[in-house]
């Protein structure tokens, strides 16, 4: 439940590649599920790529500053609330899914 920073996870056989509670600067791809964020949690300057699943989920948690690229079923999910913020979602199954109320400002996609 600790924080991970300025790590690469690649090519985990299941489940998440990166989990903590605050994950920053770090990197997933080509994993099954990129980077998953605990609950109350914080995502910031991360980038999720070519994951099979999903690139970063938050779980009730924020994700401000993130990049998801070609994740094949989602860039971003957000199980509300939570707070997804300036991030970054392009050529991903769905670039932003979110389940119950989320704050969402400027993304892109």
């Amino acid at each position: 439940e600790g924080s991970v920073v300025d790590s690469v996870a690649k090519l985990s056989a299941s489940g998440a590649a990166i989990v903590g509670l605050m994950v920053r600067g770090c990197t997933s791809t080509n994993n099954v599920f990129g980077i998953f964020i605990r609950p109350g949690g914080v995502a910031i300057g991360n980038v999720a790529n070519s994951n099979a699943a999903g690139g970063i989920s938050v779980n009730n948690a924020t994700a401000t500053s993130n990049t998801a690229i070609n994740n094949g079923d989602y860039g971003f999910e957000g199980a509300c609330p939570g707070t997804l913020v300036g991030n970054t979602a392009y050529h991903n199954g769905v670039n932003f899914r979110t389940n119950g109320a989320c704050t969402m400002a400027n993304n892109a996609q």
